[in-house]
Order: structure tokens, then C-alpha cells, then sequence
């Protein structure tokens, strides 16, 4: 029994330690998220680019071309993206202050008709639009707080380009400073293993997800266009881009569009058809495209991805929202490496008994674990 009683004192002091280290490391994130950030993301990043590459090492006449080639490629490809985003951005909310004139006429018509069907005259609520008329509502206001927000995001940006290319360069020498680092040879094989696991999961993971966002936002897009609504490039790569975020992040971005198209046309029957849509567009990309693509790599339940967005989003912003799921499973990776740690990979789990049989790959001892 005093044994027994000692390996209950054991867990419970192993567990209070537990919460106290992420307690720990939860506020020096958020303390630090302008330097955890773009590091995380430019490993992200790294993930991206080394799946996306590996991946078209299988198509027929890409694959001839040399691994580090197919990786500029992919990482040319990714800045010319974000550029576009970053003008299509800038663009957009010129033409929207632009078009607040009209805006304003067609949601005030749209909003008199509403109210003359229901038999209100001199509605209180047209107060809003007299507010935009005097000038209460102060839209150069506006524009420099998008402003100055584009100028954050673009830094960030700028920092995770830095850090993926200097961690890129580095890659070749991880394993030996990994040897060099750990104690012992059975430390560096496992270490070696979990990386190796995270590599792979993490980095299928990201590509497949990249893919299935771009062939989201080129299907948005088109939708978009189709309706007439106005800076359709724009509203689809805000679509895809918020699309990494589980559940909820690109049915937010569907949002902006839906809303815009009530005020430039004024009209809800409009408006209803590019909502359902778009919502049709969701639902297929989510409920067939994704679980054949992606299936359950991460492993997570509903619940802790949820959880997850709003621990990661509190510590690090729309940033950690939408690493919320590689982070979550890398931490899941390596608590199920560990047998004292397993239980609580357990709980994050959708399925159990693949953590319960889950092992750490045996790999050759001649194989060399890069950074992603």
C-alpha cells in the first residue's frame, strides 16, 4: 500500500508540474508572440513547402526536376500569393470607402422597402445612414486602422520569409547537432523518431490542406465572379487563406462577401443565392473533398480542435487560430511517444486505439531527420 500510495503522490506531482509548465509556456507565448509567430510560422511554412514538394515529385515531368528546385518553386509560388493578397487587400478597402455612397442608397431603399411591407413609417433605425451623411462615422478613420494593420501583417510576413529561409539552410545540419545535444544514442533515436512522425504527419497534413484551400478558392472565386460582386480575388484567397482555420474560419470569410453583396445590390434575393452558394461550396469541400484528402492524420477530436482554436487564438491571434491543429498535433505526437504522458494523448484523440497502438517508427540508422 505505501508503494501504491507513493505512485499516486508520483502522478499527481508529475500532473500539478504539467499544468504549471503550460501555464508557464502559455504566457511567455502570448508575452512573446511577436517573436513566436513568425517562427512558428516559418516552420509551418517549411512543412508546406517540403510536402507541396514531395508531392509534385510524383507528377510526370516535374519530377525530374532536382528536390531544391521544386522548393523554390513552391516558395516563389507561396510570396507571389501572399503579394497578390496584400494589393488585392489594399485595393479592396480603397474601392469599398469609394463605394459607400452607394452603399449607403442601397441599403437605405432595400431597408424602406423592408419596413414599408411591414407597415413602419420613419423608422429610427434610417439613423444610421443620417450619422454616415454628417459625418459621424469617420471612414478615413477606418482605412488608416486597415492601414496600419496591413503594415503588421506584412511585417510578420516579411519575418517568417527570413526565418523559413535561414531554417531552410540549416536543415542538413540538425542531425548532427541533435547527436551532439542528447545524452545518449537512445535519446537521439527517439528523438529522431518523434521528429520523423511529426514530419511526416504534419507535413501531409499541410500540403493536402494547401491544396484543398486553393481548389476552395479557385471554386469561390468563380462563384464570385459569377454573382458580379466586386474584387472577386480578394474575397477568394480571404476564403482560402481563413479555410486552415477548422469549422469555422471559412464560413467567417464568406461573410464579407455575403454582406457586400447586400450593399451593392440591395438585393436579398441576391444576396440569399451567393450565400448558398458559397455555403454549398463549404459544405462539399468539407464533407467529401477533405476527409478523402486528408482523413484523419491529426487525429483529434471535434472538441479539442475547438478548444484548441480559442487557447491557440488567445495566446497568438488569427495567426495561432490557423496553426492551431499542426501545433495541437505536434504536442499530441510527442505526449504519445511517452508512456507516462500516453493518457493524455489519449484524451486529445478522436480514435484511441491508434494511440494505444501507436509506436515510434524504427528507422535505419543510416537515415538522416531534417528539420521540415
Amino acid at each position: 500500500m505505501p508503494k501504491m500510495a507513493n505512485n499516486n503522490v508520483d502522478r499527481f506531482q508529475t500532473f500539478v508540474m504539467a499544468i504549471l509548465l503550460i501555464m508557464l509556456l502559455g504566457w511567455l507565448l502570448e508575452a512573446g508572440k511577436g517573436i513566436a509567430l513568425p517562427v512558428l510560422g516559418a516552420i509551418m511554412w517549411l512543412y508546406i513547402i517540403t510536402g507541396a514538394a514531395n508531392a509534385l515529385g510524383r507528377w510526370p515531368l516535374v519530377k525530374y526536376l532536382p528536390l531544391f528546385v521544386r522548393r523554390m518553386l513552391i516558395f516563389i509560388a507561396f510570396v507571389v500569393g501572399l503579394t497578390m493578397f496584400g494589393g488585392a487587400l489594399v485595393v479592396t478597402v480603397e474601392r469599398i470607402l469609394e463605394n459607400i455612397p452607394l452603399y449607403q442608397s442601397n441599403l437605405e431603399t432595400m431597408m424602406v422597402k423592408t419596413l414599408d411591407y411591414f407597415g413602419i413609417e420613419n423608422p429610427q433605425e434610417l439613423l444610421m445612414f443620417q450619422n454616415i451623411e454628417q459625418g459621424q462615422i469617420r471612414f478615413q478613420q477606418v482605412l488608416a486602422a486597415v492601414v496600419i494593420s496591413v503594415s503588421g501583417i506584412g511585417g510578420t510576413v516579411s519575418l517568417i520569409l527570413i526565418y523559413a529561409t535561414f531554417l531552410m539552410a540549416e536543415r542538413g545540419s540538425f542531425s548532427a547537432k541533435l547527436a551532439l545535444a542528447l545524452p545518449s544514442k537512445h535519446e537521439v533515436d527517439r528523438t529522431q523518431a518523434i521528429l520523423h512522425d511529426i514530419n511526416n504527419k504534419i507535413g501531409d497534413y499541410l500540403a493536402a490542406k494547401t491544396l484543398i484551400n486553393i481548389i476552395l478558392a479557385v471554386v469561390s472565386f468563380a462563384i464570385i465572379r459569377a454573382f458580379g460582386i466586386p474584387n472577386a480575388l480578394f474575397w477568394a484567397l480571404l476564403i482560402g487563406l481563413l479555410n486552415y482555420i477548422p469549422y469555422v474560419g471559412s464560413l467567417i470569410a464568406v461573410l464579407f462577401p455575403v454582406i457586400l453583396t447586400l450593399a451593392h445590390s440591395g438585393s436579398i434575393e441576391r444576396t440569399l443565392s451567393v450565400a448558398a452558394a458559397l455555403t454549398l461550396a463549404q459544405w462539399l469541400v468539407g464533407n467529401v473533398l477533405e476527409p478523402r484528402m486528408l482523413g484523419k492524420q491529426m487525429n483529434l477530436s471535434p472538441f479539442v480542435v475547438i478548444v484548441s482554436l480559442s487557447v491557440w487564438y488567445a495566446l497568438l491571434g488569427v495567426g495561432g487560430a490557423i496553426l492551431a491543429v499542426p501545433l495541437t498535433s505536434m504536442i499530441a505526437i510527442i505526449l504519445a511517444a511517452y508512456e507516462p504522458t500516453k493518457p493524455y494523448a489519449i484524451l486529445l484523440a478522436q480514435d484511441i486505439e491508434a494511440v494505444k497502438a501507436n509506436d515510434l517508427p524504427k528507422l535505419d540508422p543510416k537515415t538522416k531527420v531534417l528539420l521540415p
